[in-house]
């Protein structure tokens, strides 16, 4: 099936958890994210919580995230560590469909060993939970057929619920799929 994953890249994300987790930080690093957890408990656009466009889905899963740690910090930074950590997983079936296996899972070590990837991993703000659904959107639509095209339709409204500011990329996105679809044929 289209979910077969290498066990390596189990082991890649259980290591990036893994470090993820050990450099949890004290404290919201910007105004952002002092706005993100004042909308976890008063979501609320007219009065700049959060600021526009809103982040609706990320504040949602923020708040099922607070009813288990009690910590508006914690909610924040675990929802971008887990999502910055199963990044893997997307990038690693991208990859792996677009140029092999191997190449897939050198991808995923690079991912979790950026530095950049890794601090915005353990940064309480929406940056690593809106990549993981662009690059779910991302490889079901290179992947895409009738049935999967829906599918990665799907992600990319989900993922706008994450970062709105994302459009532009998704346009570039599309272009290069309706290229690759039509214009070059492959």
């Amino acid at each position: 099936g289209i979910f077969r994953i290498n066990k390596i890249v189990f082991v890649i994300f259980l290591l990036s958890l893994f470090l993820r987790l050990t450099f949890l930080p004290s404290y919201l690093e910007d105004w952002d994210s002092v706005q993100f957890a004042m909308a976890i408990h008063n979501f609320d656009l007219s009065q700049n919580i959060t600021h526009a466009p809103g982040y609706i889905l990320y504040i949602l899963l923020a708040r099922v995230f607070y009813f288990f740690f009690q910590s508006d910090l914690d909610a924040l930074t675990f929802l971008s560590i887990l999502s910055g950590s199963a990044i893997v997983f997307p990038l690693y079936l991208f990859t792996k469909k677009a140029f092999g296996e191997t190449v897939g899972i050198l991808s995923s070590i690079l991912f979790i060993a950026s530095p950049i990837s890794f601090i915005s991993s353990i940064s309480p703000l929406t940056n690593m939970p809106g990549l993981f659904f662009f690059l779910i959107f991302v490889y079901f639509l290179f992947s895409a057929n009738s049935q999967r095209l829906p599918v990665a339709s799907g992600f990319d409204g989900v993922m706008l619920g994450f970062r709105a500011n994302e459009l532009p990329r998704i346009a570039c996105v599309l272009l290069l799929g309706f290229l690759k679809r039509f214009i070059l044929k492959i």
